[in-house]
């Protein structure tokens, strides 16, 4: 079958090279930057360098200077591991001019077995002025992918509420009119979320929310109006049928990808498969698995109960 030339591709490294020699002044910044962004979310450096101090501005290019000097990669990482990959991105970025002065700060990263909750963001900022807020998704830990599991039957988990007082604290320290957010798989939920709970001051100051791979909220989220008065500026990027799409809804402002088991993310990552699509506008997506949304939302009275108490059960012996 022949490609359109809205169905050709590059890989996310060719985008770096390409693109790289572009400052956001001449090219604007775009969900391809975003999903940058969201990648470097996966970098651990408290593990590689014991006394980081996660508030200091780092330009990329000196964050992998440090990284190439003291980063020991795994072994054997897994196929689709973000931590594993990141790095290597990073060793992209800080040769490339768009990326290489970029300062990373406010670090922030915890994992709390008590409260079933992971948790890690940091902030980039840019020479003009604006910021972009970063959450990580789910990380090797068990207690991420049970956290993970809680957003099914749960209005709120403790991570979520982490990210809104990261966001309000960035709002209030950085001197910015004009703040991005994004993440992927658990991270894109996070920035939705923090997005809509903000008060309308730190509401007006963001530019655009991006998540790639996320689960969703439960229906009754879309009516907060939090959320409607953010919604027009959220863009989801999905695969096609995401193993969520029977629990949890992403609205409606959404972009599909083919891609398979390995997501939208990891995909573009790991195979060089980086569709157009990512660069261009998106389309109404209704969601392939309504019926089924709809029949967990009102099918099973005591659901919440039967998952809380099985999600406990898997996890304690895991």
């Amino acid at each position: 079958m022949r490609k359109t030339d809205r169905e050709k591709t590059e890989g996310i490294a060719e985008y770096v090279v390409n693109h790289g020699k572009f400052s956001f002044s001449d090219v604007p910044f775009g969900p391809a930057d975003s999903l940058v962004f969201s990648i470097l979310s996966y970098l651990t450096p408290e593990a590689v360098f014991p006394d980081f101090d996660g508030r200091q501005k780092m330009p990329l290019k000196r964050l992998a200077q440090l990284y190439e000097r003291h980063y020991v990669p795994p072994k054997h990482p897994g196929r689709f591991s973000m931590e594993a990959r990141a790095p290597e991105l990073l060793y992209r970025l800080a040769v490339s001019a768009r990326f290489s002065e970029i300062a990373v700060t406010d670090y922030e990263s915890y994992l709390d077995e008590e409260k079933e909750s992971q948790f890690a963001a940091m902030t980039f900022s840019a020479q003009n002025g604006s910021i972009y807020i970063t959450y990580r998704g789910t990380d090797d830990h068990i207690i991420g992918w049970k956290e993970d599991f809680n957003m099914s039957c749960c209005d709120s988990v403790p991570s979520q509420k982490r990210a809104l007082l990261y966001l309000k604290q960035q709002a209030e320290r950085e001197e910015t009119e004009r703040i991005f957010l994004g993440g992927h798989s658990k991270g894109g939920n996070l920035a939705v979320y923090a997005a809509a709970f903000a008060d309308r001051a730190v509401q007006r100051k963001i530019a655009g929310i991006h998540s790639f791979d996320s689960p969703g909220f439960s229906e009754r989220f879309f009516s907060y109006p939090g959320y409607r008065s953010i919604s027009g500026r959220i863009i989801n990027f999905m695969r096609r049928i995401p193993w969520w799409e029977g629990y949890l809804s992403t609205g409606r402002r959404s972009v599909l990808s083919g891609a398979g088991h390995g997501g939208f993310c990891s995909t573009y990552l790991f195979t060089g498969v980086f569709p157009a699509a990512i660069l261009s506008i998106p389309v109404p997506s209704e969601g392939a698995a309504e019926c089924l949304r709809k029949r967990c939302e009102t099918g099973f009275p005591d659901r919440m109960m039967r998952k809380k108490r099985c999600l406990s059960t898997l996890c304690s012996i895991c």
